[in-house]
């Protein structure tokens, strides 16, 4: 389910430790693989304050707070 999905994608931005746009996460997160970018938003969105949002030459990186 969506809760169990978003809680893998936070373990693998924990992991991964940098911020990473939704695009690299497709590329580069085992749970992300094969989802659309919309999808990987919404799962981001259901993480809220676990995740950060930095934004930098108008694009939307995302890192796990630890």
């Amino acid at each position: 389910d969506a809760e169990q999905e978003a809680a893998t994608l936070l373990a693998e931005l924990r992991d991964a430790g940098k911020a990473m746009t939704v695009s690299d996460m497709i590329a580069e997160l085992p749970s992300c693989a094969g989802k659309s970018n919309q999808k990987v938003s919404a799962l981001i969105r259901k993480l809220g304050t676990q995740v950060e949002r930095i934004e930098e030459k108008r694009k939307a990186y995302f890192k796990a707070i630890a």
